[in-house]
């Protein structure tokens, strides 16, 4: 009995110093996605607990409306959040405006340890910023609302 007990201390004792921090700071990111020809809009907030998804439209009676959150697993975030900080926000420029603007993107990240930035792109194609959605939709993990469906 003495021995299973030794067994068990010292696995617990492993698995307790095997446990990973995914300590984060705040952070807020938004990525509105405007179809402009079709008259709605789409917007992405992540922060460091949750996801939330907008919707909002130009009709008539047509307001903001959440259509999909929910919370996020400790990892997922922190995942997400190590690969926004090696982004290279810092080198964009604030606006991008393609042949045909008829639709537009604004991205907007806010936190403790990341760049700061707001673009707009306008019709416009940027490998970083594809990057960053690509991140977005394994968030999203909802084909549905996802950014590239």
């Amino acid at each position: 009995m003495k021995k299973k007990s030794y067994y068990i201390f010292i696995f617990t004792l492993i698995f307790s110093s095997c446990k990973v921090d995914y300590k984060i700071d705040r952070f807020k990111l938004e990525f509105t996605d405007w179809h402009g020809s079709d008259g709605f809009m789409l917007k992405y907030i992540i922060t460091q607990d949750s996801l939330k998804i907008h919707y909002d439209c130009d009709f008539e009676n047509c307001k903001d409306t959440v259509i999909y959150k929910r919370m996020l697993n400790e990892k997922k975030v922190y995942d997400f959040y190590n690969k926004l900080k090696n982004f290279k926000t810092d080198t964009l420029k604030k606006f991008y405006i393609g042949e045909f603007p008829h639709s537009r993107e604004v991205l907007e990240i806010r936190g403790d340890s990341l760049n700061q930035v707001r673009i707009i792109l306008m019709d416009y194609y940027h490998s970083e910023i594809e990057k960053i959605t690509l991140e977005i939709d394994k968030i999203v993990n909802n084909k549905k609302y996802s950014i590239h469906n």
